[in-house]
């Protein structure tokens, strides 16, 4: 009787342990699949931002240029008042 209880436990341990292995291996599937993308998505993000940010830098430089011209503009209205 013992050994009938023990063979059922370890049966329905063993058959446990087969039902989860097809879960862990879609499991890891998924994230392993799930980590590329996030990865592809930070990189593009992060080359948006850099092409963003030299956007910046080159406007910042024609304002500063316009800048500097409006006040040479200036400059020379005050002269010819």
């Amino acid at each position: 009787m013992h050994n009938t209880t023990d063979l059922l436990i370890q049966s329905l341990i063993f058959n446990f342990f087969i039902d989860l292995v097809p879960l862990l291996v879609v499991t890891l599937i998924a994230w392993l699949i799930l980590s590329k993308v996030l990865k592809r998505y930070e990189l593009r993000a992060n080359e948006k931002l850099m092409l963003e940010r030299e956007n910046t830098t080159l406007l910042q430089k024609r304002v500063d240029d316009l800048n500097e011209r409006l006040v040479g503009i200036e400059k020379l209205l005050k002269e010819v008042e």
